[in-house]
């Protein structure tokens, strides 16, 4: 039986983050089969499923170990967002220094705002994908994290991908991660109250 993990929240009446634990392994005596599929699908076990609907779980613990989890995703995407406003006001401060110390006659070349970093470019020209590498949007869209969230990072310079431009089925691909960028893509957004895990993570570097 194929489905999302909100269904199958739905079906035992549990938060999502509950059944993706029991696929996980992670609560004791507790274990769903299920085969992640990509894309936010699962082929899970219907006679599993059924059991875990009917049965009765003691997850006072469990309950009150999501709600400090939630708590603390929240409060970690709070203090993303006032590291965000911190940086820009201290980027603003500088350039207004700067302007400040140039005199009136350079202060028309410092008023551009500095350059952000850019993506590192890809090596050769060829137009299939290399296998170590995966499409940015892709990825992405595997760990239930939103594109224009992860455009951002990327813009900020706090996400590397790697520029090129492949042709993926019929689909053009023109940014990519490689290791070093999905672990990274991991560390960042893990905490992301959305994020939604795969089979490889951690993505850790060997």
């Amino acid at each position: 039986m194929k489905m999302t993990l909100s269904q199958m929240a739905a079906k035992v009446g549990k938060s999502e983050r509950t059944v993706l634990r029991w696929i996980n392994g992670e609560v004791e005596k507790v274990r769903l089969a299920a085969r992640d599929l990509g894309n936010g699908m699962y082929e899970v076990d219907a006679l599993d499923l059924q059991r875990l609907s009917k049965h009765e779980f003691s997850t006072s613990a469990l309950d009150a170990l999501e709600r400090i989890e939630e708590n603390q995703r929240a409060i970690i995407t709070r203090l993303e967002r006032i590291e965000a406003q911190l940086e820009n006001r201290s980027t603003a401060r500088h350039s207004e220094r700067q302007i400040a110390r140039a005199g009136p006659e350079q202060a028309s070349s410092t008023e551009k705002p500095e350059p952000k970093p850019r993506p590192t470019p890809a090596s050769g020209g060829s137009s299939e994908m290399p296998a170590h590498l995966v499409g940015w949007r892709k990825f992405a869209r595997d760990h239930n994290i939103g594109e224009s969230t992860v455009q951002k990072a990327i813009e900020a310079g706090r996400l590397t991908i790697i520029e090129g431009e492949w042709k993926v089925e019929k689909a053009i691909i023109k940014g990519a991660l490689d290791a070093a960028g999905r672990a990274q893509f991991y560390k960042r957004f893990r905490a992301n109250e959305h994020w939604q895990g795969c089979l490889e993570c951690p993505h850790d570097i060997d």
